[in-house]
């Protein structure tokens, strides 16, 4: 709970024998902190934890919508509920949606990315792209390579049982070889698409600001500033709370 005086609002804290705050003259012993529950409960605030069960007190609601922290602290307070004989309210995870204005589904289509790819990590991106450019066929070319390396494994296994551990290890050589080829195909490949490999960074900072998702960065009203009335319409045609997967809402 919080200590609540005119413009104060501190926390109350246990300490020995006595409740007190940090920045107020709020000091009572544990012997007379029931009678103050009693008779001054308008200077005491809930936290977040117990809000859930004064708000349905003082404003009984059948449900309630809520982000992800706030779902999951009302979730663990229906035996709390249930004692002070309170209606627990139905609990919907509030929606949530990716923004990708004409610009951002342009770049997306141009660069074949699926929907699911707007959420992997922007080094995978770029290597996608870069591999889906370049004229070399990198990744069919080590595969085919390593199917070969595999049947040729065991032809030599098939005649001699004793060539398994140097067989062995000469391939697994031979991969880390292939593999360490890759990776610098790869870098010098990048270098020739630097400028795509930018705008994809771009891109991608754009829609996960700060490696954070859209909503979390950015208010809604710039886009109803530049969509008018009809982007509220955009949304209540896509949302629904009763289906909490995660929308992406290309204009």
């Amino acid at each position: 709970l919080f200590f609540l005086e005119k413009n104060i609002r501190e926390r109350i804290i246990e300490d020995g024998n006595n409740f007190l705050t940090n920045n107020s003259t709020f000091s009572i012993s544990k012997s007379e902190i029931e009678n103050f529950v009693k008779h001054y409960p308008e200077r005491l605030s809930p936290n977040v934890i117990l809000r859930p069960l004064y708000q349905s007190t003082i404003l009984p609601d059948v449900a309630f919508v809520g982000g992800g922290a706030e779902v999951t602290y009302w979730l663990q307070l229906k035996t709390v509920f249930d004692f002070y004989k309170i209606s627990f309210p139905q609990i919907y995870l509030r929606d949530s949606a990716l923004w990708l204005d004409e610009q951002a589904e342009q770049k997306r289509l141009k660069w074949n990315f699926s929907i699911q790819n707007i959420f992997d990590d922007v080094n995978f991106l770029t290597k996608k792209f870069t591999e889906e450019n370049s004229e070399l066929e990198i990744d069919e070319n080590l595969a085919a390579i390593k199917n070969e390396i595999s049947i040729l494994q065991k032809k030599i296994l098939l005649n001699d049982k004793g060539m398994e551990g140097f067989t062995a290890a000469t391939f697994t050589q031979i991969e880390n070889q292939l593999e360490q080829l890759q990776k610098k195909i790869l870098q010098q490949e990048k270098k020739k698409n630097v400028d795509a490999i930018k705008q994809i960074e771009k891109w991608k900072e754009k829609l996960f600001p700060q490696n954070h998702l859209q909503e979390r960065q950015m208010n809604f009203i710039e886009l109803y500033l530049k969509h008018g009335a009809g982007f509220i319409d955009i949304l209540m045609q896509h949302f629904n709370p009763s289906n909490t997967n995660f929308k992406v809402i290309t204009a």
